[in-house]
């Protein structure tokens, strides 16, 4: 009974107990669940490649997903990074981990970070020594240029600092330059919007690259639109020329 003498209704009750999740809430969760099934599908994908390189589409697309409902909840530029040390073999171009800037503008993770399948790797637009991706196979007109560009050495899930590469979001879901020192700032024009997976064959121990993409026409990967959202591609041809 309330305190005029009448009984309280189920919807009332509702009302004062629960409270509703906010949209940044839901983003955030939304991130979260697209991340947890893109991991489910990369166990459950069995070994060849072109299971594998479907889980890691997943993968990835998923973290891009997480990185922007991060970004949304800080209020500060979110990111996906990518591993970018060849002297790294486990983690070169495999290792990926959603990053945001703390208050104080600094770069910090946001989860654990997931390895793609075995033999399955980034595409880079460029290799750490600056010249076009050579390791192995030449990719014509496949454009992998999604990336922001390489972020200076940072200590992600990892006692040594590392090259990065990143995609980044900001709060209100727009890409922005991650490789800036601000928040919010702005892609240049022409930016491109294509990130490329790959299968790739590990080299000798102490080769530089120690990985070399073996087929330039068993690609998998996704557009990434001005919003952050991606758009998936299953075969070379859909990464030809904006």
């Amino acid at each position: 009974m309330n305190h005029v003498g009448r009984p309280f209704s189920p919807a009332f009750m509702m009302k004062r107990c629960v409270r509703a999740f906010t949209l940044i809430e839901l983003l955030v969760v939304i991130g979260i669940i697209a991340v947890l099934v893109g991991v489910l599908v990369s166990v459950l994908g069995g070994g060849d490649s072109s299971t594998a390189l479907q889980s890691s589409q997943s993968t990835v697309s998923s973290l891009l997903a997480s990185a922007r409902g991060q970004a949304a909840l800080a209020g500060h530029d979110a990111a996906v990074a990518v591993n970018f040390n060849p002297n790294n073999p486990d983690r070169y171009l495999r290792y990926c981990v959603v990053i945001v800037r703390d208050g104080n503008g600094n770069w910090i993770t946001a989860n654990d970070g997931y390895y793609l399948p075995t033999g399955i790797y980034v595409v880079p637009s460029t290799s750490p020594t600056g010249n076009a991706v050579e390791e192995g196979v030449s990719f014509g007109s496949i454009k992998s240029d999604g990336f922001d560009g390489t972020l200076t050495p940072q200590k992600f899930n990892s006692l040594i600092a590392e090259n990065w590469l990143v995609l980044g979001i900001n709060s209100l879901g727009l890409r922005v330059d991650a490789t800036g020192q601000n928040d919010n700032t702005s892609l240049p024009d022409g930016r491109g919007t294509h990130i490329v997976l790959s299968v790739a064959t590990v080299q000798p121990p102490g080769t530089n690259p120690p990985m070399k993409f073996s087929n330039a026409q068993n690609v998998r990967g996704f557009s990434v639109s001005l919003y952050g959202v991606a758009g998936l591609i299953n075969d070379a041809s859909g990464f030809g020329a904006n």
